[in-house]
């Protein structure tokens, strides 16, 4: 049975073309991967996807387990990397959690 356990969720927004792991990420999931939790174990992974700008305000939820960053430029998209770690005792229940997250856009997709 599956346990309701830390789960962190970071949406970043960053520079267009870049529709895949960026060099942060790569340092962010290393770092999560090495960091020892004692009993825990850990699944972290990173999710990108992208969204046409449409110039209305852009409104984020990380919900209760979550964080954002936010950086801007001059561009008509806007990308997202999620950011997912969850823990739980074995390794196939952390998968599950990390399964159960969603990340939601709305507007415009892009390119």
């Amino acid at each position: 049975m599956l346990r309701s356990l830390p789960v962190v969720v970071a949406a970043l927004a960053i520079a267009p073309g870049l529709l895949a792991q960026s060099a942060a990420d790569a340092r962010w999931l290393a770092d999560c991967r090495d960091r020892e939790d004692g009993w825990r174990v850990k699944h972290c992974e990173v999710r990108v996807s992208s969204l046409k700008a449409t110039g209305d305000a852009v409104t984020v939820d990380p919900g209760k387990n979550g964080a954002v960053a936010v950086k801007g430029w001059d561009s008509d998209a806007i990308e997202v990397h999620a950011r997912i770690q969850t823990e739980a005792r074995r390794d196939d229940e952390s998968a599950e959690l990390a399964r159960r997250i969603r990340v939601l856009t709305s507007g415009t997709t892009g390119p």
